[in-house]
């Protein structure tokens, strides 16, 4: 009898050890998923503060550049009479006649694919005059108060004019300049 209890408490032992080790082992699993659900929960909700700081830096931004996008708009919302007369106005500023020779819409092929609501335009102009009126009139259309650059300059001097009466040769200017407007074309 003596061998029969020493043996039962051996099992007995064995089976409470075995019971200790799928306890213990039970727990660490519960504390591993509990753990990776708490680091999953954690980039989750660091996922969303990073959205929502991206948001408020986006609305501050906006808010920021308000007075700058109200600027662009004003300077883009130009039909192409006013754009005419602006350019019109660089030759009476400078003394020159200038001839608008041509509007023409500028299509690219790669910005067709994007959805813009900026239309380009190319205004070919002509004058005459002397070289230094024509300088005059060729940096004022470089700062024309629009979104524009100059595409193409050129300058060419009248061999068969005779010169004017200051001594001064004819020249001619013929430009094509590159503007932006929200008017369609």
């Amino acid at each position: 009898m003596q061998k029969f209890k020493g043996s039962l408490i051996a099992w007995s032992a064995a089976v409470a050890a075995i019971l200790a080790w799928v306890a213990v082992s039970a727990f660490a699993l519960s504390i591993r998923t509990e753990q990776s659900s708490s680091i999953s929960n954690l980039s989750e909700f660091q996922s969303l503060a990073a959205q929502k700081d991206a948001a408020l830096r986006l609305r501050a931004l906006a808010r920021g550049t308000e007075n700058e996008r109200a600027a662009l708009e004003n300077r883009t919302n130009i039909d192409f009479l006013q754009i005419a007369n602006v350019i019109e106005g660089v030759g009476q500023s400078v003394g020159l006649k200038i001839d608008i020779v041509s509007v023409v819409p500028f299509t690219d092929p790669q910005q067709k694919a994007k959805t813009s609501s900026l239309n380009e335009a190319d205004f070919v102009v002509e004058t005459e005059g002397t070289f230094l009126a024509l300088m005059q009139a060729a940096s004022l259309f470089e700062n024309l108060p629009l979104i524009s650059s100059v595409q193409n300059l050129e300058l060419e001097r009248h061999l068969s004019s005779p010169p004017s009466k200051k001594g001064a040769a004819t020249w001619r200017l013929t430009a094509r300049i590159r503007v932006l407007t929200t008017y369609n074309i």
